[in-house]
């Protein structure tokens, strides 16, 4: 004996289900993908700020010691 074919009812809950799961993993997808670029772009501030903050303190002690 064959199994009997999903109905057309059947099918489309199917595909249905399959949609949001991929569209469930996209969006995990981008949203870790954001995180990760949100701490990249704030570690280099923090590295930037940091660098000016070594410039004006090796400035300033280089003026403060002529």
């Amino acid at each position: 004996m064959s199994s009997p074919e999903k109905g057309p009812v059947a099918r489309f809950v199917s595909a249905a289900w399959a949609v949001l799961l991929a569209c469930i993993l996209l969006w995990a997808a981008v949203w870790i993908f954001q995180q990760i670029v949100w701490w990249l772009i704030g570690l280099a501030a923090a590295a930037i700020i940091i660098w000016f903050a070594v410039l004006v303190v090796r400035w300033r002690r280089d003026r403060w010691l002529r």
